[in-house]
């Protein structure tokens, strides 16, 4: 369905992508783990964390592993001309009436068409819960704020392939209202163009087609410097996990100053933290022993069966409509959660993330 929102809206506000874009049922967990994307199915903040293995995150000023800009409330710009004498001055999540343009699939593939898509499936997703819905919140519930400052400054483009993807996955968000498939499909939409080195105020500013790269803070200078992850190889010392599932680029702040040395799951090692060193090791295997789902890696559990307790070796998450034991939700796979009542011996069902924008249809 569409909806009529204001053209000047549009152009003056920009989008806050990837776990942030994504809203999710008050009902349901922290997707940190579940779906490490993390979850929107990413939405951790850290910058490649553990997954429920109690490892640490490189903290630090805003770390953003798995979200993009922090876009969010603001003044959206000011709209002159259109068709109406209202043009002034638009407060984020409000309605401009300076121009206006209709919205609906099929959308361009623009920024702006990315901006139609997302409003559109929240509009959608309100309705199917029979709720009123309010698009003019649209604005300032997916932060269309930072990034068009970053496109003026010209420190971020557009991966064209990433947008196609983008768009087509709030598409099917509309029809289905889950979150599946929206972070992997936003992951790389912002193309940042800051060799390493250079300054960053956000690691979307910086370049990323060589892999992940953090942009390191120091101290209280609000401005950071591009510094791409270390690959560490087997047997050598680590900090951190990259694994396949989650965008390990991030903000940094802090104490430390030298590279951070990851392991990658993609090379088929993890940071393991057996015999308290902290070292790149090889990936275990569905079947294997493990003392913690890493090892396992981003599609892989570590589970020990009820009659062998102390007994652990990986498996393969849970796929959707499973029965799952609640005490550990996140034993489903990755995108899922399992519904069901808390308790230790209480069943549920492996679920999808519910794409629900509370603000724009709140109950």
């Amino acid at each position: 369905m569409g909806f009529r929102v204001s053209w000047w809206m549009v152009m003056s506000l920009s989008v806050a992508m990837v776990a942030n874009c994504a809203g999710k049922s008050s009902e349901e967990p922290d997707e940190g783990n579940a779906a490490d994307t993390g979850g929107s199915s990413s939405g951790s903040s850290s910058t490649g964390g553990r997954k429920g293995s109690g490892g640490r995150a490189p903290g630090g000023r805003n770390a953003e592993a798995g979200r993009a800009a922090a876009g969010g409330p603001g003044t959206g710009g000011s709209a002159t001309g259109g068709d109406s004498a209202e043009g002034g001055q638009a407060e984020a999540g409000e309605v401009s009436t300076g121009g206006t343009v209709t919205t609906g699939a099929p959308y361009p593939r623009t920024l702006e068409g990315l901006f139609q898509a997302q409003c559109d499936a929240a509009v959608s997703c309100c309705d199917k819960k029979g709720l009123s819905a309010l698009p003019a919140r649209c604005a300032s519930e997916f932060g269309w704020v930072v990034i068009e400052r970053n496109f003026e400054r010209g420190v971020v483009g557009l991966d064209p392939d990433a947008l196609e993807d983008c768009i087509t996955a709030y598409e099917n968000a509309a029809t289905t209202c889950t979150e599946t498939g929206i972070a992997k499909a936003c992951r790389g939409l912002l193309a940042g163009t800051q060799g390493p080195g250079e300054p960053c105020a956000g690691f979307q500013e910086c370049d990323r087609s060589d892999g992940p790269v953090i942009c390191r803070f120091t101290g209280t200078d609000p401005v950071g410097t591009c510094t791409p992850l270390i690959h560490a190889k087997e047997g050598e010392p680590c900090e951190a996990d990259c694994q396949n599932s989650t965008e390990c680029s991030g903000n940094e702040g802090g104490l430390t100053t030298g590279p951070r040395v990851y392991c990658f799951e993609d090379e088929g090692l993890y940071c393991s933290y057996e015999d308290g060193a902290q070292t790149c090791r090889p990936l275990r295997a569905v079947g294997e022993e493990c003392q913690n789902a890493i090892a396992c890696g981003s599609e892989g559990r570590c589970y020990s069966a009820p009659s062998t307790p102390a007994e652990r070796s990986c498996a393969l998450g849970l796929p959707l409509g499973e029965e799952c034991r609640t005490i550990d939700r996140a034993a489903c796979a990755n995108e899922l959660w399992c519904d069901g009542p808390s308790g230790v011996d209480e069943v549920g069902v492996c679920r999808e993330y519910e794409f629900y924008k509370e603000a724009v249809c709140p109950e």
